[in-house]
C-alpha cells in the first residue's frame, strides 16, 4: 500500500446518484475537506455531458496536477471513474451516495462523506482487481437477460418513487416473480466449449455479490477470478424457491443455477449486439462477448491499515 498525500483532488459530483440535490452534497464535500490541506476542484456534467465524459476531464486533470481523481456517486459514476482513471494513471477515491455502494464496500470506504474525504485526503492507495468485457471495465457485475429487465424496471420506479433501496429491492423482487423467456448462448472457457439455455447471465469481479453461494466461489473471485452465474430456465415455483434460498444463504443448492470460476471466456449469441448491464447502468454491446479478469489494474485509495 502506498501513501500519496500531496497533489489536487479532481472530484466529480454526480448528485442525480444520490437522494440528496447537488448543492447539499457540494457544500457537504466542501465543509469535509475544509482544514485538509488538499486543493479540491469540482467537476460536473454540463447539460450535454455524460458522466463518463466528465470522470476523463477530470481524470486527465488530476493526471497534469499529480492529484488523483474522486467521485460522489453511485456504483455506475464509480464505473465510469474507475475506467477514466485506469486509463490516466491516477488513483481513484469515492464518496459513496448510491443506493447500494457494493464497490466502496468491498474496501471499507466509509458511507459518512466527512469519513470519506478522509480517506481520500490520507492517500492511502491499493491496487485492485476489475473485471472487462469488449475492453470496458466493470466492478461489481456485468449481466445481461433477467438482470437487464430488473434494472430497466428498477430505473423506472425509482423515477417515480425515488432512489431509495426498498424501492430497488421491491422493483426486484417483481421481476424476477415475472421471470425471462430463455435463450441460448454459447460459452467457450478454459472448461471447454457449451450451448447453454438460459434466463440470465451474470459475471461477478464483487465477492459480497456472491454471498449466498458456496465459499469456494467466493474465494476464487477474490484470488482474481470472475465468477460466473448461469439461471437455467424456471418457473414460478423455481424461482420462489431460489429468493428463499438466496434469504438463507445457500443458494448453491439450486440446480437452476450454474456457477463457474475462471479468469477469461467468451459468450456467443445469434444477436449482433446484447443489451448489458454494468454496474447497474445499461448499454449496449457487440456480440460476441470477451470477458477477462485484470488483477491489480486499478489504485483506489482505501482506509489506511494499521
Amino acid at each position: 500500500m502506498e501513501n500519496l498525500q500531496n497533489g489536487c483532488v479532481s472530484l466529480v459530483l454526480n448528485a442525480a446518484s444520490s437522494t440528496g440535490g447537488t448543492d447539499d452534497c457540494k457544500k457537504a464535500i466542501e465543509a469535509a475537506f475544509a482544514g485538509l490541506n488538499r486543493p479540491l476542484t469540482f467537476f460536473i456534467p454540463g447539460l450535454h455531458e455524460d458522466i463518463a465524459a466528465t470522470c476523463m476531464r477530470a481524470a486527465k486533470a488530476a493526471s497534469r496536477n499529480a492529484g488523483c481523481l474522486a467521485v460522489a456517486g453511485g456504483d455506475g459514476s464509480v464505473n465510469a471513474a474507475a475506467a477514466a482513471a485506469r486509463e490516466h494513471g491516477v488513483p481513484l477515491g469515492i464518496v459513496a451516495t448510491g443506493t447500494f455502494n457494493y464497490f466502496a464496500r468491498l474496501y471499507g470506504i466509509p458511507p459518512e462523506i466527512t469519513d470519506a474525504v478522509r480517506v481520500i485526503a490520507a492517500g492511502a492507495t491499493q491496487m485492485v482487481d476489475v473485471g472487462e468485457v469488449n475492453g470496458r471495465v466493470f466492478l461489481n457485475n456485468a449481466s445481461f437477460g433477467l438482470y437487464t429487465r430488473i434494472i430497466h424496471s428498477r430505473e423506472r420506479h425509482k423515477a417515480r418513487f425515488g432512489r431509495f433501496r426498498l424501492v430497488a429491492m421491491l422493483s426486484s423482487l417483481g421481476e424476477l416473480l415475472r421471470g425471462q423467456k430463455p435463450f441460448s448462448v454459447r460459452i467457450a472457457s478454459d472448461e471447454g466449449i457449451s450451448v447453454e439455455r438460459t434466463s440470465m447471465v451474470s459475471v461477478v469481479n464483487n465477492p459480497l455479490q456472491l454471498e449466498a453461494l458456496e465459499p469456494d466461489t467466493r474465494a476464487c473471485v477474490q484470488a482474481g477470478s470472475l465468477g460466473v452465474l448461469l439461471l437455467k430456465p424456471t418457473r414460478l415455483r423455481d424461482r420462489l424457491r431460489m429468493l428463499l434460498r438466496t434469504a438463507l444463504k445457500d443458494l448453491e443448492q439450486d440446480h437452476r443455477l450454474l456457477t463457474f470460476c475462471t479468469t477469461e471466456f467468451e459468450v456467443e449469441s445469434r444477436r449482433s449486439s446484447i443489451e448489458l448491464v454494468i454496474d447497474g447502468e445499461i448499454t449496449h454491446a457487440r456480440t460476441p462477448l470477451l470477458f477477462r479478469a485484470a488483477p491489480n489494474a486499478l489504485q483506489l485509495l482505501v482506509p489506511k491499515t494499521i
